[in-house]
Parts: structure tokens; C-alpha cells; sequence
């Protein structure tokens, strides 16, 4: 796979992750200050603070180093290894995962681009549940094709505002912003791989779907 992406898209994907982070980390730092001001008697609150924010920051990096980074290798193999990142991924929040059983996964192959597509859809995915939901994914293949599905279910599940124009390749990457460079970026991804990309939206249920040639 061969696809390159303009500076400007690049530097919203930063600012994507910079955001998602600030939080965490900030509350790290508040607990560090917490422990320098109050010694001993906050040192309980402040460790617990610091060790559930160090570990969302983790998890969400994890995240981004697969879906974003040259990272998937011998980290990420199969669909099993995937889906403890998801988990992970989704710890403490609304969404309900619907996962393949281990056995389908082992029937073909995904390498790199194939694991990181699907974790892309998934953060779409949940990027259209404000309410939390249901997030399934499928999947099936044949000889040559896996085809992999996304599908996220629940109230108010819904597209944000120019999310659904930047799933087209052609838009323009100036009219895109820090809420809709993950549409884009995925679309892009899953045209690099020639997988037949495409999304439906109708009563609280949206659907991702793309063909992924086997061993990609």
C-alpha cells in the first residue's frame, strides 16, 4: 500500500491525538500536585489519580500508535489481539462490543493494513455514539476477500457534521477540521487497499463496510 497524506492532514490527526490526551495527562499533573502540596495526607487520592490517568494516556496510545503508526507487526497478529485493544480501548464507557468468535479469525489472514483499517472503523464508529450503544463487528471471507463489517447501534447514534462528506476521497483537505480528519483518513486508508468502502446511516444505526483482500 502506497498513500500519502498533505501536511495539513497530518497536523489534524496531531491535534486530534494532543486533544484526546490533554485530559488524562493533565489530570496526571494535577496529581503530582496534589503530592507536592499536601505530602502524605492526599497521597492516597493523588497515586489513585495518577495511576488511572497514566493508564487511560496508555491505552489510548496504544490506540493511535496501531490505527495511525507504523506499529501493528508482531504487536497486533490476529483478530483476538485486536480485540483486547479494543477492550481496552472502550474501558469505562457506554459502548457495548459484539465481537467474532476466535475460530472465524483464525480462517484468514490480516496483516498491518487490514487490522489497522478495521481498528479505524471502529473509532468511527464510536465517534458516532454520543449515547453509547451496541458496536458489532463482522466479518467473512472467501478464497481471496475478507469482508469486514462495522455496525454501531444506539440512541442519537448519528454522523457529526461533515463527517459523512469527508468519508469522499476527493473533498478537499482544507475544508476538513480536527472532528472530521478521522472520516477522511479512513476513507483514504481503505482506498489505498481498493476495499469497496462504504457507510449507511437511518434510525440510530450506522453501518461501515469494506472488502479487504486476504493477507493485506
Amino acid at each position: 500500500m502506497d498513500q500519502k497524506f498533505d501536511l495539513p492532514v497530518v497536523e489534524l490527526l496531531f491535534s486530534r491525538m494532543c486533544h484526546d490526551l490533554v485530559g488524562p495527562v493533565g489530570a496526571a499533573v494535577n496529581g503530582v500536585e496534589l503530592l507536592e502540596e499536601f505530602g502524605s495526607e492526599m497521597a492516597d487520592e493523588a497515586l489513585n489519580l495518577l495511576g488511572s490517568s497514566a493508564r487511560v494516556a496508555s491505552k489510548r496510545l496504544r490506540v493511535y500508535r496501531v490505527a495511525y503508526g507504523m506499529a501493528t507487526g508482531a504487536a497486533i497478529t490476529s483478530l483476538s489481539d485486536l480485540k483486547s485493544l479494543v477492550d481496552d480501548y472502550l474501558e469505562g464507557g457506554k459502548i457495548e462490543l459484539e465481537w467474532p468468535d476466535e475460530n472465524i479469525g483464525k480462517a484468514f489472514s490480516l496483516q498491518r493494513f487490514g487490522i489497522k483499517l478495521i481498528l479505524n472503523l471502529i473509532i468511527c464508529a464510536t465517534e458516532s455514539m454520543p449515547r453509547g450503544g451496541k458496536l458489532a463487528l463482522t466479518v467473512e471471507s472467501d478464497s481471496s476477500d475478507v469482508r469486514i463489517k462495522v455496525t454501531c447501534q444506539g440512541e442519537s447514534a448519528r454522523l457529526a457534521e461533515g463527517v459523512a462528506n469527508a468519508f469522499h476521497t476527493d473533498v478537499n483537505p482544507a475544508s476538513l477540521d480536527p472532528r472530521t480528519v478521522q472520516a477522511y483518513f479512513t476513507a483514504k486508508l481503505a482506498e489505498a487497499l481498493n476495499s469497496d468502502f462504504q457507510f449507511t446511516e437511518a434510525d440510530d444505526v450506522i453501518t461501515f463496510s469494506a472488502n479487504v483482500s486476504s493477507g493485506v
